[in-house]
Formats: C-alpha cells, structure tokens, sequence
C-alpha cells in the first residue's frame, strides 16, 4: 500500500499572498466551479486597501440584529444602497437628471424606478450617518483662454458680466484645475449650442500601470445610450463620452458628478470585450482601479455660459443628489400613481412564457417611493410638504387596483399578494412584497405565505414553483440576507415574533453553510489524502 500523500501548503504573512495560496487550493483540491447550484456556491469577497498592498478574504457577512426602534424618518436598514451607482447593472448616472440609468434587461440604458429609489434613499442614510460634506471653493482656479491661432493660445484676464457669471463664445474655453483629493464636482452651466461640451481630465494617482490618464467628455448627442468610447480623440489613453441629450441647451443646468462612478463607468465602457471575465467581475475590477484616478483639470468649450461661483468641489453631495431623485420622482409620475418600467420583460420559466409589456407598473417601486417620499416629508419646507403628501397618496392608489387592469394587486391561496413583477399567473417575489409590506392585510399574507419561501436550508426568491410548474428558485446570497434583513425590521415595526423567528432561523441557514465552506478552506491549513 503507497504512503500516504501529504499536501503541506506555506502561506506567507502577506495576506494578499494568503489569498494567493486559497485560489491554489481551489483549484487543486475544491474544483467547486464544476459543481453547479447554489449549495456548493462559494460566498464572500475581496476587500483590498488602495493605499497599501493588505488584502483580505471577508465570508459572507450575516445581517445585524436591529438595535433601534423603526422610525419612518430614520435609516431604511439597506446598508448595500450605498454602493447603488458601481453595481455592473447601472451604465452611468444621467449627468443632466443625476439618476442612474440601467442596463439591466436592455443594451441601451433606461430609467429603472426601483434602482432610481434605491439609489436615493442611499444617498438619505448615508445623509444622516455619514460626515458633514468638505466644501472647496474653485472660483480662484479659473482662466479663461482664447484662440488666437490654428496651433496656439492666448491668454486673457478673468472678467464675468458683475453676476459670477462667465460668457464663452465659440472659440474660448475656461479651464479650472482641481482639488485632487475631492470626489465629487458641482458647477452650473448653460450651452448654447448643440456642440458645446466640457471635458474632466483624470490622472492615475500610482505611476504603475497603464492606463495612466482619461478623459471624460461631456457633449450633447441624440445617439441612444449615456457612455461610450470616443473613436476621435487620441490624446488620452482612455477618452470616454457622456451624454447630456440633444434638448437641453439654452437652458441652466445644475450638475452633480462623482468622479470615482464616472471613472468606473469609462473603464467598463473602455474594457468591455476585452477579457474573460464576468459582468460582475469586471464591473469589481474596474471599480477599484477608478479609485486611482484623480481629478486634475475641467474645461469648459464654447459656446456656453458658466456661473463661477458654484463651482465647486466636495468629500460627498448625498443631499444633492437625494434632491435630485426627489425632482425625478415628482416629475416622473404618471396619473395613475406610478413610475411605469419603460422597457418590456419576459420570464420564461418550464413551459411558460410571461411577458411584462411596456410601462408595467412594480409594487416594490410604489413601497420604495412611499418609503422615499415619506423621508422626503420630513426634510421639506413647510410650502413643498404637499407636493409629497400628494405623490404618496396617488402612490397608494395603484395598490387597490388588480394586475389584470394594470395595476400591481394579486392573490396567493386567495390571499392579497403585492407583485414585484405583476405577471399572469404571479411570480410572488418575497422581497419585492416585503418592501410594502407596511399595509395590514399585506402584512396579514405575509405572515400566512412566509413558510413557503422556507427551503428549509435557505430562503426561495419568489414562488414561481408554485405557479409555474417549476424547480424552487433559490435566492442568491445577497437577496437571503436582504430577505432576513427586511423581517428583522418588519419585527421592530409590528413586534410579530413569528417574523423575529423565521429571521434568526433564516440568518443559521446562512451561519451554517458560512461555516461549512470556510471550515474547508482555511489560510492555513495540512491536508492529507489517503
């Protein structure tokens, strides 16, 4: 009988060498990417500093128990918003709406009301837990430049009409230089013409690596998409377009950029097709290497007009751009109440084929923009606080009225169901429900359905085993936390202990299969095969 083969790994101190040595032991010994399914899906991420070289595996992280009382005001308990604008789904936020735009079911980017609420009430709890915002004044930073050859440039002094106010014509530009260290530019800006554009001059902050430089332009177009790759300029490794529509010259424009999503945004447009990874990989990738980038320059082109003193730079904008989804919303709402999904969606699950025509309507959308409009309320002047009480209760409207007449109303076992996605037969998808689960008879059925979202390991995403003949679909990682995340508040809502027990139960699925992997795979560890 041979001896036995003993496998002994050294893992070195450096913790990015330590994840080094994992990725070896995944692939000699844990083959897991030939197992397919969601029991044997490996769970966690890559947490790397950018100002050093520490990297570090993080497993799954397991929802918190809620600390605090539910206040309609307070923190809606989404810690994950926060990031809303980086995730691979979004392809750029609108630089004239300052909503992101996805790209989740189409190639060409849409206004997503979910992503568009999700994405504001982010900004509202960062709002409130984060630091007061650095302000940087640019008015000092400012030159204007003229023309005066094919090849060469004369310089003039600052002078504006006595109002802060900087008139460009067709042959003059304003260039500012930037504060480096702070991530996100506001100024006010009104073209005159369809070919006036302003262009943000980034620098990588390492000398290592390519690229080292882009450039991010911002002109008016009527191509359909917000960002894409500029064919015509070459003198920038990187040079990326972001539209700002054809209609919206002649008028003042207030834009909020933040500069790490828009540079993230570049190098995915850049990149796309250009290697073996995912969308999600990819998206990660690119995500930490705009980190690096920095603000040097903006230039302003011609003709256009430029208010000097609200140009500046800030550590954050989350009230700008909360107030920016808040002018979306008020203006995006359509007679019956809701925020229609301008794009088509088909589900096509065992033998069925459900279609979502255009301008379907989503009662995880109505729950997040109460939810919005309510902390909108509470922040509003006294004059603007009827406009959102208005909006929210022709939000509730929409609730009353059945999926067959194009509303969001279903039943489940002749129980009121709020669909996510109001297909015929219904999907019943448990987050989306929970989103506005607030309604008592809405709560009634949640707490009647809730064990057929049990797998009795791990929660199911929706019930379409149930409707359509199908195999459970399985939540993935994030939506299994979301979903114990959500009852835990639901609890400190209604103090319903069969809620507060489906989520520690819910919440030891997820301690147990943490455990599970990360018992097999450790930083250091002697395996023995016989």
């Amino acid at each position: 009988m041979p001896p036995p083969v003993r496998l002994l790994f050294l893992v070195p101190r450096r913790a990015l060498r330590r994840f080094c040595a994992l990725i070896l032991l995944l692939v000699v010994l844990f083959p897991l990417l030939m197992l397919s399914g969601h029991r044997f899906s490996l769970g966690g991420s890559i947490n790397q500093q950018i100002n050093n070289e520490k990297g570090e595996f993080q497993p799954p992280l397991i929802c918190a128990k809620q600390k605090a009382q539910f206040e309609f005001w307070g923190h809606t308990g989404c810690g994950k918003l926060r990031e809303m604008a980086l995730r691979e789904r979004v392809a750029c936020i609108d630089p004239i709406t300052g909503v992101p735009m996805s790209k989740q079911w189409e190639k060409v980017p849409y206004f997503y009301p979910i992503q568009i609420f999700q994405f504001g009430l982010g900004h509202y709890n960062m709002n409130r837990t984060g630091k007061m915002a650095v302000v940087r004044r640019l008015a000092k930073k400012v030159s204007v430049r003229r023309a005066v050859g094919a090849h060469s440039e004369g310089r003039r002094a600052h002078a504006n009409d006595g109002n802060g106010t900087i008139t460009l014509d067709a042959d003059e530009s304003v260039q500012v230089k930037l504060f480096h260290w702070l991530p996100i530019l506001l100024f006010s800006l009104e073209t005159r013409r369809i070919d006036s554009e302003f262009v943000l001059k980034l620098e990588r902050r390492r000398n290592e690596g390519e690229p080292r430089a882009m450039a991010l332009i911002f002109r008016h177009s009527e191509r359909k998409g917000c960002v894409w790759k500029d064919e015509l300029r070459k003198a920038f490794p990187i040079s990326v377009v972001f539209n700002i529509g054809p209609n919206s010259t002649m008028r003042w424009l207030d834009f909020v950029i933040d500069i790490r999503v828009s540079a993230a945004k570049a190098l995915n447009v850049f990149c796309e097709g250009r290697n073996k990874f995912t969308k999600r990989e990819l998206c990660q990738r690119q995500n930490a290497t705009a980190a690096e980038f920095l603000p040097r320059e903006l230039l302003f082109r011609g003709p256009c007009r430029v208010r000097i003193h609200s140009l500046r730079q800030q550590s954050n904008a989350h009230s700008e751009m909360f107030h920016k989804v808040v002018h979306w919303m008020l203006s995006r709402q359509d007679e019956r109440g809701g925020w229609p999904v301008p794009i088509s969606r088909t589900i096509t699950e065992a033998h069925h084929r459900l279609v979502l025509p255009v301008g379907w309507q989503s009662a995880m959308a109505q729950g997040l923009a109460l939810s919005f409009l309510t902390r909108a309320y509470t922040l509003a002047k006294v004059g603007e606080r009827d406009l959102y009480m208005k909006a929210a209760q022709k939000a509730l409207d929409l609730f009353e009225v059945p999926v067959e007449k194009g509303g969001v109303l279903s039943n489940i076992c002749g129980l009121p169901w709020f669909e996510e996605y109001p297909t015929l037969p219904g999907t019943g998808v448990l987050n989306g429900f929970m989103s506005q689960a607030l309604f008592l008879r809405g709560l009634d059925s949640l707490r009647h359905l809730l064990h057929l979202f049990d797998g009795g390991w791990w929660s199911l995403y929706d019930l379409r085993h149930i409707h359509l003949d199908s195999p459970p679909n399985l939540a993935s990682q994030d939506y299994h936390l979301l979903h114990v995340s959500q009852l835990r508040w639901m609890y400190s809502i209604t103090g319903d202990p069969y809620l507060e027990e489906t989520a520690e139960r819910w919440e030891g699925y997820a301690k147990t299969k943490c455990k599970s992997e990360t018992s097999k795979i450790g930083w250091r560890q002697q395996l023995t095969t016989r």
